[in-house]
């Protein structure tokens, strides 16, 4: 006589692909989605460059400009078409463009931001020797802190405290 066979019923079958099917539907399209990720990106990327040019500020104390614009769309060190720093209010449409060295980590491109829903708020901050944000090149310490506002899937803040503390978050002291 030959034994039962084992397996599954149909039944069992069935009840595993809905749930597989029911798990694809919900989870799989959260994975794909990318929405967040430039916000978070440029996040971290404007912190990296605050935080080079506070550094260079307090190690190169003999060049007094040392400056992060950040305008609506994004954010950067501006360049002449010479390459010069600290020139006018216009951000270069590429960093990669000048011959000296890679300036591609002091910005964004226009051809980063396209597509990316991501605003910022507008602020020019200038370092100190001490590593302060300043009212002007080579200034004093100010006594306000700096909230930076980037929104995009959501609300994010970058906070530059008046003695020169650059961290994410409120500038609350709370």
């Amino acid at each position: 006589m030959l034994g039962r066979l084992r397996g599954f019923t149909f039944i069992e079958l069935v009840v595993v692909i809905l749930l597989i099917s029911i798990l694809a539907v919900t989870v799989i399209p959260r994975f794909l989605d990318t929405s967040g990720f430039d916000q978070v990106t440029f996040e971290q990327r404007l912190v990296a460059l605050l935080r080079l040019q506070q550094l260079k500020a307090m190690q190169l104390t003999n060049n007094t400009c040392h400056r992060v614009l950040i305008t609506n769309e994004r954010f950067g060190v501006p360049y002449d078409a010479a390459g010069k720093d600290c020139v006018g209010n216009t951000l270069p449409s590429d960093y990669t463009s000048f011959s000296d060295f890679d300036k591609s980590h002091y910005g964004l491109s226009t051809f980063e931001v396209t597509g990316a829903d991501v605003t910022f708020s507008n602020h020019d901050i200038y370092f100190n020797s001490l590593g302060c944000p300043a009212p002007a090149a080579g200034g004093a310490c100010g006594n306000t802190d700096v909230a930076i506002t980037i929104t995009g899937e959501s609300t994010r803040q970058i906070c530059i405290e008046s003695q020169g503390y650059i961290h994410y978050g409120s500038c609350d002291n709370g």
